[in-house]
């Protein structure tokens, strides 16, 4: 009797909703029968996923999101459709996350040489301003920011 008006008030506030009050009255009634009952209102025992449930939910997240960065660069920043294209890597090359061994490294000389072609080309994108930085680590650099990140 406990068991469908939690679950109904557990799945609507899944999905964003409040609780109805029929269903949290029919919840608080139940405990109350079952305390007249003598019986103890014990938590409902839930499921024990292992840490490689997790992981794997964990890897398969880090690996769309790889994927959809690569993507992203790719298609929107010449920098890295040259470097990538050259070393024959794309979204559809990326299968597991042991591909990220396979993507060059950007180096300060990249950014130093060709800043411009770090500058996404994306339909829609935010206008950008040229800054040097601080040049804490030796030379300062001129860095591209967005107007809103200023």
């Amino acid at each position: 009797m406990l068991f469908l008006p939690g679950l109904k008030t557990l799945l609507r506030t899944a999905i964003g909703e409040c609780a109805s009050q029929r269903d949290l009255d029919a919840i608080v009634a139940a405990m109350r029968h079952r305390l007249l009952a003598g019986k103890t209102n014990q938590p409902p025992k839930l499921p024990r996923w292992s840490p490689q449930f997790f992981r794997k939910r964990l890897d398969t997240l880090q690996l769309r999101k790889l994927r959809r960065t690569v993507g992203y660069v790719t298609e929107h920043l010449p920098f890295y459709q040259h470097t990538l294209g050259a070393a024959g890597i794309s979204r559809d090359t990326i299968r597991t996350l042991a591909d990220l061994r396979k993507l060059p490294f950007t180096e300060r000389h990249h950014i130093e040489t060709q800043a411009s072609n770090f500058i996404s080309r994306a339909p829609g994108m935010i206008a950008s301003v040229l800054l040097p930085s601080t040049g804490t680590s030796g030379q300062a650099l001129d860095v591209f920011f967005n107007v809103t990140g200023i």
